[in-house]
């Protein structure tokens, strides 16, 4: 469509010549976005080696805060995202490494649900309007400097149905640099593969076998998640009635997060837990009927095991397989990180239904499970 519209013969006073931006209302699960941006403002002098215009981006005001560095003519990330000095073209850190970049609750969003305006700074690179926002940061092609400060700079009646009136020039594709084409909430560069002779003797010939083998595990830290590399034998349980080699590849909320050798389902393990035995389970489950590795094998009591840390006791269901698993967490993070962009709880709530559909196009039990429950526990 936006093709269609970019080929009409009618003039227009402006259009979008690239974005990273999250619009009203809506959700990308295509990784980290930029947002919300506070300060803009051109390179320093000498910065590109070419000599080409760059806009650099902040976050907030401080030092400390993400910055990202863009080429102002077609949007290509340069540099970025990093906190301090502005970091060399080509140099970045990964997401999670910012110790600031603790993943915001539901129940963490009170001060930052606000009414904000769609553009909050305006500047002129080389003959492109740049603007930012708290979706992010967007260009525009207009004969005229500044066309959109005046008419939105006031915050909007309806947040979470407004829209913001742009078609996006066809065939724009900046791309980013160093993520993972399937995961893209993750480095590719921090995949770790498991050698086959360092996985479980008990490791079955299923999917996450493979991925483990092909893909690998994200050295990824940002709390509540944090996913570690499996690269060494866990220890096996001594109880031979219930011998299933565990092969740990990080946490969420405090519980070990485990792979199931006979059968590649991920669990989430209990706090506490020693992560060699998959246990305890909950008393209204029947661990011998082979269908509790399916995805619709508690719903309803998962959704009670997380609504409180009394109940938090319980071996938990997380994913059918690696690949899933590493779907779902992708698309939990980029969520996560685009709930700071939110200008009101009409939007978080409007938010909340994408989130559930997001997530449940990947596997149906992410809407029941910790996945959305730890997203939306005030919801």
């Amino acid at each position: 469509m936006a093709a269609e519209i970019d080929e009409l013969p009618i003039a227009r006073p402006w259009r979008v010549r690239w974005h990273h931006w999250r619009p009203p209302g809506a959700v990308s699960f295509d990784g980290w976005l930029p947002g919300p941006i506070e300060q803009i403002e051109p390179a320093p002098a000498g910065w590109s080696p070419d000599g080409r215009p760059v806009v650099i981006g902040r976050e907030y005001f401080s030092d400390g805060s993400p910055h990202w560095a863009w080429d102002a003519d077609n949007g290509r990330l340069l540099a970025g995202p990093g906190t301090g000095p502005l970091p060399d073209p080509g140099q970045s850190r990964p997401i999670g490494s910012f110790n600031e970049f603790t993943l915001p609750l539901w129940t963490d969003l009170g001060a930052l649900s606000r009414r904000l305006p769609l553009v909050t700074r305006h500047l002129r690179v080389d003959g492109v309007s740049v603007y930012c926002s708290p979706g992010g940061v967007f260009a525009i092609d207009s004969a005229t400097a500044d066309p959109l400060t005046a008419a939105c700079t006031k915050p909007p009646e309806k947040p979470e149905a407004r829209t913001f009136p742009c078609d996006v020039v066809p065939g724009v594709d900046p791309g980013t640099p160093g993520r993972h084409p399937d995961f893209p909430a993750f480095e590719l560069a921090d995949f770790h593969r498991v050698p086959p002779a360092d996985l479980p003797t008990s490791m079955g010939d299923h999917a996450s076998r493979e991925t483990l083998v092909e893909v690998g595990v994200p050295a990824f830290r940002c709390h509540p998640l944090e996913l570690t590399p499996p690269t060494r034998r866990p220890h096996a349980p001594t109880d031979e009635d219930n011998a299933n080699d565990l092969l740990p590849i990080g946490s969420l909320e405090g519980g070990t997060l485990v792979i199931e050798g006979s059968t590649g389902v991920v669990y989430r393990l209990p706090p506490g837990s020693d992560g060699t035995r998959l246990g305890p389970w909950h008393p209204d489950e029947d661990v011998n009927n082979p269908e509790r590795t399916t995805p619709w094998f508690e719903a309803v009591n998962t959704l009670q095991d997380v609504e409180g840390p009394e109940d938090d006791k319980y071996v938990t269901w997380i994913a059918p397989d690696l690949a899933t698993f590493l779907t779902l967490a992708s698309r939990y993070i980029a969520i996560r990180s685009q709930l700071r962009m939110t200008t009101g709880r009409l939007e978080l709530a409007t938010l909340s239904t994408q989130i559930e559909v997001g997530l449940g196009s990947t596997v149906p039990m992410a809407m029941f499970s910790w996945w959305t429950a730890t997203l939306k526990d005030v919801m």
